[in-house]
C-alpha cells in the first residue's frame, strides 16, 4: 500500500487527491457511495476551498453507461471526509498513505520553493559582481580632455 500515489499536484489547481483514485482503497463497494457522501457534506467540505469535481464519459470501447462525476478534494478536504469514515484496518492505512503523500508534497514545494529563493539570491548576488566590475572599469577608464572644445576621448589610464 505504500507504493500507491494518490496525491497530485497541478499550479492552478495545488495539491489534491481524486474520489475515483482512492473509493476503493477506503473500503466502499461503488464508487456513487463514496460520491453520496461528498455530496451529504458538501457544504461543510465547501468551507475548505472549492469543491471542485469533473464529469467524465465512459472510455471508448465500453458498452456505455453514465458519465461519471469524479471529486478532486484538497487535503483540508479530505481529512474531514476520512473522519466521517469508518475506521476499519485498510482505510486507515489508505488514510495513513494519503497523509503522508500530502506531507511529503508539501515539503517538496517548501524545497522547490526554497531553490527559488536561492537562485534569486544568486542572481542578485551576480548583478552585484557585475555591477561592481563595470564600475572598476569605469574608474580606471577615464575621460580626458582635450583641445579646445574639450572633446572627449577615451583613454586607459
Amino acid at each position: 500500500m505504500a507504493s500507491l500515489s494518490f496525491v497530485k499536484h497541478d499550479k492552478p489547481h495545488g495539491t489534491y487527491v481524486r474520489s475515483v483514485d482512492i473509493w476503493q482503497a477506503l473500503g466502499y463497494k461503488e464508487h456513487r457511495h463514496f460520491q453520496q457522501l461528498i455530496k451529504k457534506h458538501e457544504a461543510m467540505l465547501s468551507e475548505y476551498g472549492v469543491l471542485r469535481f469533473e464529469t467524465v464519459k465512459p472510455a471508448a470501447g465500453s458498452k456505455g453507461g453514465r458519465p461519471e462525476k469524479t471529486y478532486f478534494l484538497n487535503e483540508r478536504q479530505f481529512t474531514m471526509v476520512s473522519i466521517l469514515i469508518n475506521n476499519s484496518e485498510e482505510a486507515l492505512r489508505v488514510k495513513k498513505t494519503v497523509n503522508d503523500e500530502f506531507w511529503r508534497m508539501r515539503e517538496k514545494m517548501a524545497e522547490l520553493g526554497q531553490y527559488a529563493k536561492v537562485r534569486q539570491d544568486g542572481r542578485v548576488y551576480r548583478h552585484k559582481e557585475t555591477d561592481t566590475i563595470k564600475a572598476f572599469i569605469r574608474n580606471r577608464v577615464k575621460p580626458r580632455p582635450l583641445g579646445r572644445g574639450y572633446k572627449r576621448l577615451w583613454l586607459t589610464a
